[in-house]
């Protein structure tokens, strides 16, 4: 993703293909994310930025443990997994990294 086109995402208001968190922990809460958007078709989950548009981006364990996180939620925690990558994808913008999950509808 550049840099341009994840500017442009958040600076809109969040809608039902476009979610922002600024960290994700909580396994049952990234289910319920995951599930949502199966379930509308598809969507992107942008990891390192809160709702508000303030950016806090991810270090490095950050990135290794939503790897496992996103992985595990989707195969475990969601009855049907959506057709997804099994990691997010990272970029950065200067220094400071963010994900990218895209959940797209399960046919």
């Amino acid at each position: 993703m550049e840099a341009t086109e994840f500017l442009e995402i958040v600076a809109r208001v969040e809608d039902n293909k476009h979610q922002l968190k600024a960290n994700v922990t909580n396994r049952l809460s990234l289910a319920q994310e995951i599930v949502a958007f199966s379930n509308s078709g598809g969507g992107a989950l942008f990891i390192g930025v809160n709702d508000a548009g303030t950016f806090s981006g991810l270090e490095r364990k950050d990135m290794e443990r939503l790897s496992n996180l996103v992985s595990n939620t989707a195969s475990q925690q969601v009855s049907s997994p959506p057709r997804q990558s099994a990691n997010p994808s990272y970029f950065h913008i200067g220094r400071v990294g963010y994900a990218d999950c895209r959940i797209q509808w399960r046919q």
